[in-house]
């Protein structure tokens, strides 16, 4: 029998727990120290002391790697016959068994020893919270111990920790332009690189950033949250592609050349600030509330979840209208109905269409204001809720018309 302040422990193997120190070795995890877990009556180790007295918990990424490192001390009752070796057991409860083992060597048959075993384990693929415990066995190797009594969850198994297996989401670092440049050139950042997918993008004052790469056809940039700083300026190049998944600031210049804009983030994106931006194509798949008026020269297209809010402003087009969305009405207001309402104004060069690509809606629904200063081509059925008014350009090259081509033209306002 051996006693170690004033705890006795009653075991032909005692192995005491000294620490317990866990280091992630991927993904920007952090750790903090739980609340202590009673030890596990059934066992005949007591007292098992982590980290101080304290178990740890960590958040882990499914299917993340991370490491533990062990420290015990082994008792040898005196009389007791000399022991082959001692194995440190471990596994993530619950789910699939894992061992570690350390061995004691065959000269110690009286006394103690101690010993530190460090190995990793991976985390389950599914999230949830998991316990993380361990035991010890007299056996030769892990694959012996793997079908013993003890590895059983309903066996006495000393909880040491645990951890939180779930999906987190990286914190957004802010990338700003230091110079101006082609968007692949690290030098243009502060950061020294090139803005990674999930990052917020801020053009700076006096800047001119093209979403180029040294003439790499169709360079697409992922940012979440855009912004051009009032005396900056984005060129949007030729057949490029800027994927924006949080809102669009606009204080300074967006020359869009051939470029395409795509609005997709999970949730409402803005378009706001003190300049009305202009874009060649924009493709929207999202909620999109106007906060500003904005003007397309090319296309616009709705994609599946794709709608807008124009909220009192006014949508320019000079392209196209492609609506493949299935939300009720594409094109709303929110603001009251009256002179300072928001409207749909279509005033092209050339004929423009109502269409769709993909044929996933019948019927075009829009409830706000339309004016049309071009012929518009009917593809596809159009229901407006408000008023459609035809009317010239302020440069008389042409009249609003409207063709329907076979198709039905709603209005359920005035003409």
């Amino acid at each position: 029998m051996l006693t170690k302040s004033g705890i006795k422990f009653v075991s032909r193997v005692a192995v005491l727990a000294l620490t317990m120190a866990l280091a992630m070795l991927a993904g920007p995890w952090g750790t903090a120290l739980a609340e202590p877990i009673p030890p596990d009556a059934s066992n005949p180790i007591t007292n098992v002391s982590i980290n101080g007295g304290d178990p740890w918990n960590v958040v882990v990424g499914p299917d993340e790697t991370f490491t533990l490192s062990l420290a015990y001390y082994v008792d040898i009752p005196d009389g007791s016959s000399a022991i082959k070796q001692v194995e440190i057991g471990y596994a993530i409860a619950p789910g699939p068994a894992a061992c570690a083992y350390d061995g004691v060597p065959r000269s110690v048959s009286q006394g103690g020893t101690t010993g530190t075993w460090a190995g990793s384990l991976t985390a389950p693929t599914e999230p949830g919270s998991y316990t993380i415990i361990y035991d010890h066995a007299l056996q030769l190797k892990c694959a012996a111990i793997s079908g013993l009594p003890w590895w059983n969850p309903e066996e006495g198994r000393i909880p040491i920790g645990s951890i939180e297996v779930a999906e987190t989401i990286p914190p957004v670092i802010l990338y700003s332009s230091v110079q101006s440049g082609e968007w692949c050139d690290p030098g243009v950042w502060d950061w020294g690189d090139v803005p990674p997918p999930g990052a917020d993008v801020a053009i700076m004052p006096g800047h001119m950033v093209t979403l180029d790469c040294m003439g790499q056809p169709n360079y697409t940039a992922d940012v979440i949250h855009f912004s051009i700083a009032e005396g900056a300026t984005l060129h949007g190049g030729t057949g490029n592609v800027l994927h924006v998944k949080g809102n669009w600031e606009q204080n300074g210049a967006h020359e869009p050349g051939m470029g395409k804009v795509i609005l997709d983030g999970p949730g409402q994106q803005s378009i706001y600030g003190m300049v009305s931006p202009t874009f060649s194509e924009l493709v929207i798949n999202q909620q999109v509330l106007l906060e500003q008026g904005i003007r397309v020269k090319g296309h616009l297209k709705l994609g599946e979840a794709g709608a807008i809010d124009v909220a009192g402003r006014i949508l320019a087009l000079e392209g196209d209208l492609i609506d493949d969305s299935l939300a009720p009405e594409v094109i709303g207001d929110s603001q009251l109905a009256g002179p300072d309402s928001g409207k749909v104004m279509l005033d092209g060069d050339m004929e423009q269409k109502v269409k769709s690509e993909e044929g996933k809606a019948a019927e075009t629904k829009i409830d706000a204001k339309v004016e049309a200063k071009q012929l518009v081509k009917l593809e596809k059925h159009v229901r407006l809720l408000k008023q459609l008014k035809l009317s010239k350009k302020s440069d008389g090259t042409s009249m609003g018309k409207v063709d329907i081509a076979g198709k039905n033209l709603l209005i359920e306002s005035d003409l």
